[in-house]
């Protein structure tokens, strides 16, 4: 048995059914991990402005290490309404660490206005749909098992 490859998948907040929808299809898949279960803050709090401090910078940190454990991060970017400001956060992170070559082997972006931001252009691919991106990222660790 070959160990699963690690995933980090990022999403808009504001958009809970879209992430958690595409986190139980990676969660049937074989052969990979997802890094950080971010979501789940959000059974105890309805937007970020709801998230006391503490718990905030908690939870932030969690992020970043699921972003830094992945060898592939899949962010799903917002839509132009009621966007997302922690995805681009999560993208800088992700493209910074695979620049020293210490990250993710793939960035992979998906749905949204990707084309809002000059940064998008340095992810390794860009979907216009979740499904694309969900069928490339399962190629992606099959390829990284072999």
């Amino acid at each position: 048995m070959t160990t699963p490859v690690p995933v980090y998948l990022g999403g808009p907040s504001s958009n809970l059914p879209r992430v958690k929808a595409f986190a139980a299809k990676l969660d049937e898949a074989d052969g990979v991990r997802i890094t950080c279960r971010w979501w789940q803050s959000f059974d105890r709090y309805q937007s970020d402005y709801d998230v006391p401090p503490v718990e905030a910078q908690r939870i932030a940190a969690a992020n970043l290490d699921g972003v830094a454990e992945a060898r592939i991060v899949w962010l799903m970017w917002p839509g132009t309404h009621g966007g997302s400001v922690g995805v681009p956060i999560e993208l800088g992170f992700a493209l910074a660490w695979q620049a020293r070559e210490i990250g993710a082997s793939a960035v992979v972006l998906s749905g949204g206005d990707t084309r809002a931001s000059l940064f998008t252009s340095l992810a390794d691919l860009v979907f216009a749909d979740d499904a694309s991106a969900l069928a490339a990222v399962l190629r992606l660790a099959r390829e990284a098992r072999q």
